[in-house]
């Protein structure tokens, strides 16, 4: 069995650049600030929900992954920077590997039998700003909307938002 683990090494922006409170706030039909900074909590709740979710980066990110054993995945959280891809092994050796695809890519080293703690990073980069798709931010919203009220049975409807925009799975 392969172990795989997956982290977040840093990241650039807020949720709220993604949706703003401004926003939230309108859709939820709230005119007052008492929640504000629970709104601003479920916005970033529902950011990484969404790009958990569908596979893809709304937040610029530089991403770390440890695996042990051969190495065949898809990028989880593209567009993915290719340049930025690099694998080292439990070693800190340098290794190369092929991928397939450009904003999404599956990357493959094949190290023969040799099975080894391979730590590859990468860096993503995000919809341009504006440009996030409005069916992610409908669903962002009502995301926020559904945990606010307490109405769950909404988070299905948010889901089938989603669907058109899930790259990959991890």
């Amino acid at each position: 069995m392969l172990n795989i683990q997956k982290r977040i090494t840093s990241e650039t922006g807020s949720a709220t650049d993604v949706v703003s409170l401004a926003d939230v706030k309108t859709y939820c039909r709230v005119d007052f600030t008492d929640d504000d900074s629970l709104l601003t909590d479920e916005i970033t709740a529902a950011v990484r929900l969404v790009e958990d979710h569908c596979g893809v980066s709304l937040l610029a990110k530089s991403i770390e992954i440890i695996q042990d054993g051969p190495l065949d995945l898809w990028l989880p959280y593209g567009p993915v920077t290719s340049s930025s891809i690099a694998l080292v092994d439990s070693n800190s050796n340098s290794l190369t590997v092929t991928t397939i695809g450009d904003e999404f890519p599956r990357v493959i080293y094949d190290g023969g039998m040799n099975e080894s703690n391979y730590t590859l990073t990468y860096d993503t980069t995000v919809y341009s700003e504006g440009t996030v798709p409005a069916g992610i931010q409908r669903a962002i919203k009502l995301i926020v909307y559904a945990n606010y009220i307490k109405e769950f049975d909404l988070m299905d409807e948010a889901y089938k938002m989603l669907q058109p925009h899930v790259k990959n799975w991890f």
